[in-house]
């Protein structure tokens, strides 16, 4: 399931600013503090933050990835959701709150051009000795792939808390949004180090592995999976003592840095 659609930076990459209303009682924009934020890593956190980097705080930013847009999980995934499968659990809030999101974001891009719909999902019991039969009663009668040796089966949510996303078609509609809107740019490349000023304390900017640089006062760091390999960006002295970044649903912040430096290791489709 995915889960980790981001709609804000952290707090500390804002700048407070007077919230001004309009005759439509909208609040308006924030400011942000930072205005060269690199991201690395072109999935669908990378993504998401960059779209509400644009939408909420009108804010650009350049996405690094070695392939493009959604190259891994984040474009090849079944986009499933589900909004209460893990209600009472440490992600149970997070997860509701991800899949209203979903439903804004159709809004917001077209569900027609992220292929985003709501339906009903099923658990169906099988038996492998062909001793079963069709499915029978109401409940079931609509699941036509599996309509010989069912033994049991049950409605495991209706439209009203299960959804689906073309994942690479959102990703493409919300880095468009960005690209189009404030002028963000895309890279690609990989990451071979972190440039930071004389006292080593402000990130300056990226270095990729083709030599070539990226002015940076800000750096997100969001490769999924590969996460964990940005530790040795650093140096030796700070890749020794960050933590190792294993798992999803991790998120890092830096306090080696006087700049942001924001690690998150985003949960996948199932």
């Amino acid at each position: 399931r995915w889960c980790c659609t981001v709609p804000n930076l952290p707090k500390k990459i804002l700048i407070s600013s007077r919230i001004k209303v309009n005759h439509n009682r909208r609040k308006a924009k924030t400011m942000v503090a930072y205005s060269k934020i690199v991201i690395a890593g072109g999935g669908v956190i990378g993504n998401s933050i960059s779209y509400y980097l644009a939408k909420r705080h009108g804010a650009s930013c350049t996405i690094i990835d070695p392939v493009g847009i959604a190259p891994a999980a984040s474009g090849k995934a079944g986009g499933f959701l589900a909004k209460d499968w893990s209600e009472g659990s440490p992600i149970g809030e997070l997860m509701s709150r991800s899949f209203d999101l979903h439903a804004e974001q159709a809004d917001d891009l077209g569900a027609e051009k992220i292929d985003y719909r709501r339906l009903e999902a099923a658990a169906v019991m099988m038996a492998s000795n062909g001793s079963g039969r069709k499915p029978a009663g109401k409940k079931l009668e609509g699941v036509e792939w599996a309509d010989v040796n069912v033994v049991g089966g049950n409605i495991l949510g209706r439209e009203d808390t299960i959804a689906q996303v073309h994942p690479k078609k959102l990703c493409e509609a919300m880095w468009n949004y960005s690209k189009e809107s404030v002028g963000s740019t895309l890279i690609l490349g990989k990451i071979a180090e972190a440039i930071t000023d004389s006292d080593n304390k402000r990130i300056i900017g990226v270095r990729l592995e083709d030599g070539s640089t990226v002015d940076a006062d800000a750096l997100i760091v969001a490769c999924g999976p590969w996460t964990d390999g940005a530790r040795s960006w650093f140096g030796s002295e700070v890749e020794d003592k960050m933590p190792r970044m294993y798992g999803i649903k991790v998120t890092f912040y830096s306090c080696y840095f006087s700049t942001m430096v924001y690690f998150t290791l985003n949960c996948c489709y199932s």
